[in-house]
């Protein structure tokens, strides 16, 4: 038996990323206002990094023969809550294939990209892992594999398929997120930041030279 922490109210399931929006949208407003001219750039880098914070979620591809269930969910971002986006059952499953999304908008050149289908006997798709789609076809062609082999060859009671995205937070999202933040802060009260901000550099600018 699988046993999950499910959240059905939205809000809920969103509360930091809400809690994240209201002090980035507080910091960059009491910034603003002691500092107009910071307006832009308050918009600008805490725009970006929120949504490089809150735009990659954990997902969950769960197929459960013992139960003979299909569970596609995603996690709330840090929290121990998840959110259903499906349950259908296995008998229930037609195909499962590589989608190709085809882009032809680059200046006539087609770009085309892939993501995970599931097709189900009254010819309905899911897209497990969204809407988002990647190049790497290969990566979803050896997931396909696994999961064919597993519902028609292996005799395991259940397979978990995570897709946990972390490249844009790391790279984007928590960098500007820690620049907004400390510039914020600076602004509104340079006194109590100034020390902060020293001790990053004693740190930092050794290892810039070393490196």
């Amino acid at each position: 038996m699988i046993s999950n922490n499910y959240s059905k109210n939205i809000l809920y399931f969103r509360t930091l990323e809400i809690l994240l929006f209201v002090t980035y949208l507080l910091l960059g407003g009491l910034a603003t206002i002691k500092q107009p001219e910071f307006g832009l750039g308050a918009f600008m880098l805490g725009g970006l990094s929120y949504v490089f914070l809150v735009i990659e979620h954990k997902t969950q591809i769960i197929f459960d023969k013992v139960n003979g269930k299909l569970i596609c969910k995603t996690k709330a971002l840090f929290f121990p809550i998840d959110k259903l986006n499906h349950v259908e059952l296995l008998s229930d499953i037609s195909t499962i294939y590589v989608s190709t999304v085809y882009d032809n908008s680059n200046y006539g050149n087609s770009v085309n990209t892939y993501k995970l289908a599931i097709k189900l006997k009254n010819q309905k798709i899911i897209y497990p892992f969204g809407n988002f789609s990647s190049s790497n076809k290969t990566k979803y062609d050896k997931i396909c594999q696994r999961i064919n082999k597993f519902l028609y060859q292996e005799e395991m009671p259940t397979l978990v398929i995570k897709e946990s995205p972390f490249l844009l937070r790391l790279v984007f999202g928590l960098p500007f997120g820690f620049m907004y933040i400390l510039t914020s802060l600076y602004i509104i009260n340079p006194e109590m930041i100034k020390p902060v901000i020293d001790q990053i550099l004693y740190y930092l600018i050794p290892a810039i030279e070393a490196s």
